[in-house]
Formats: C-alpha cells, structure tokens, sequence
C-alpha cells in the first residue's frame, strides 16, 4: 500500500485525485487530504436539493459533486479526509464493507486516546456524536473499491449546519441525506491545533501500517488537475449529474412574493414557469429564453439579467 497526503486544499483536485487512483493505478492506497469549505454531495443526489447556494456563494463554499452514493458533507480545513483504494481480490461478493477500512482507522484513533464506536450505519461516534461519515464506490471494470470519510476535528459546525439547508421544495428520484448529530473531536480531547492532530494522525497512520506517508507524485499531479477540469470542476457534473426533478417554491423578489415551476432533465432546463398567486405569469421572456439551456449560474444570471444576485439564487 502507498500511503499519500495531499497538500492540495481544493476540493475538486482531491476528488479528482481520488478518482485517478481509483481508474489509474494497480496499488492499494490511503489518501489522506482536507480542503477549504466545500459542500461534497454524494453521487446520486439532486444537489440543489441537498445545498444553500446563496450561503455557499456569499461564503465561498465549493459546491461539489463526488463518486460515492450516500449523503452530503461539509469539509473545511478543520475535518481531515481518508480514503482508502483496494483491489478486490476476494471478488463483489464481499466488496462492501466499511469495518475492513475503518476498524484501523479506529485503532489509529484509539492510539492518539480517542475511543470511538460504531453506530447503526457504520459511520464513527464519539460519545454518541458522529464524528466520521463515510461512503464506498465499487469500479467493477478494474475491480477496485473506493472507501472515503470525514473525521471532524475543529470543523465550523454553525456553517456545516447553514451549507446544508436547501430552499424550496423538489420532487424526484435523488437519494436525500440523513442527517445525524455530529461533534468536532477537540470538544472531546484537545490536541491544540488542527495542524497538530493532523500531524499526530500522520504519524500514528505511518506506526499503524509500518509506512511513509509522501506527498503526492509530480507525475501524478498532471494527471489530476486534468481529470478535475475535465469533470470534477464542471457544472455538467456538479449540477448537471443530478437526477431529474422538479423545483416549487416561493420566491421572494423584492415586495413581491411570486411562485416558481421548474422542471430540470439531466441538467437542462425543460419547463419553467414564475406567477404570481392568480397565476398571472411573471418574467415570461426569460423563463423562455431559459428553455432548453444547461441549468447553471452563467446561463441563469445572464438570461436574469435585471435581477441581483439575491433574487435569481433562488431558483437554485
């Protein structure tokens, strides 16, 4: 196994970089990375069904898209990710199992005095409080598995807690998030620092499997960024890879109160209507100019473009 630590804070690069260990190399690998504040919604979500885009734009949150199932997270530079990459010589069958990757975790943990447990959907606890969430992705083709999680240490919880409220109401065959207590480890135990206990995490990972952990490989860091243009960063695939729904809400544009209909199919817009509640049609020329283009802020803005910032993010 190669052990990696990314000093790459941008979110897209790291899940970029996953996905090229993933597709790209034969040797099982542990990645360990953090990024600046980013939303990372699971693959099959409705991602503006799981995040506040006005509170994420105005915070410069990244708003992301990865290739695990499951729910959305938070990360900012107080959560420390890991992911785990294996070949499955043992076959599918037994393919999904979060206790071969996270019991060393917690043994790792344990050692820097840090007891944790399981709870009923395999992610981590600490006295109760999730502190680890955690996904899988199976590359059947190479016949290798994605393992990755969250392990919060000093996190902004209050701006986890605001990222993840989204607005309106949709309707469609997305996988929602299931939302559980979470707590930050140095509530618990203080290390001081979240560049201390990320060094004291290094070093217990290099004990614990009896291997360097290096920085990532110039070679490999071509590869990567390529990858991240190419998909991660995308909004064809951020927004875009989102199942198909439809989007209801009130809109709030200045004194007026106005309802929206919007129906999105595989990124583009197919139907959108803005009246108000004697379903006089409002903005007729822009809901029109809109059909048919890529749901994304570019075209939004620009088709609204006598609207601020605050009004057209709610069509998101």
């Amino acid at each position: 196994m190669i052990v990696y630590y990314s000093e790459n804070t941008d979110a897209y690069f790291n899940l970029a970089a996953e996905a090229f260990f993933l597709h790209h190399l034969k040797d099982d690998v542990l990645f360990i990375w953090r990024s600046n504040k980013a939303v990372v919604c699971g693959k099959h979500q409705n991602v503006c069904a799981e995040v506040n885009f006005a509170h994420c734009i105005v915070n410069d949150i990244s708003v992301c898209r990865r290739l695990s199932g499951g729910g959305a997270v938070y990360h900012d530079l107080g959560n420390i990710n890991f992911t785990f990459i294996k070949n499955l010589n043992e076959g599918l069958e037994k393919a999904v199992n979060y206790k071969q990757f996270l019991n060393p975790v917690r043994d790792i943990l344990l050692a820097m005095g840090i007891k944790t447990e399981y709870s009923l959907r395999d992610d981590l606890l600490l006295n109760n409080y999730k502190v680890s969430g955690n996904a899988q992705h199976i590359f059947q083709k190479g016949m290798r598995i994605l393992h990755h999680g969250t392990l919060l240490y000093d996190s902004d919880l209050p701006s986890l807690g605001n990222a993840l409220r989204s607005q309106g109401n949709y309707i469609g065959k997305a996988i929602k998030s299931v939302r559980s207590e979470v707590t930050n480890i140095r509530n618990w135990i203080d290390f001081g620092s979240v560049d201390i206990f990320l060094q004291k995490f290094l070093n217990e990972i290099e004990k614990h499997f009896n291997i360097p952990v290096i920085a990532l490989e110039e070679k490999h860091v071509i590869d990567i960024d390529l990858i991240k243009n190419q998909k991660f960063a995308l909004n064809s695939w951020v927004l875009g890879y989102s199942p198909n729904y439809n989007h209801t809400r009130q809109l709030e544009w200045g004194n007026t109160l106005l309802n929206l209909d919007m129906t999105i199919e595989k990124g583009i817009v197919q139907n959108i209507e803005i009246h108000d509640f004697n379903r006089q049609k409002s903005f007729e020329q822009e809901c029109q100019n809109l059909l048919g283009m890529e749901f994304n802020m570019i075209n939004v803005k620009n088709v609204f473009n006598t609207l601020s910032f605050d009004h057209y993010i709610q069509l998101f």
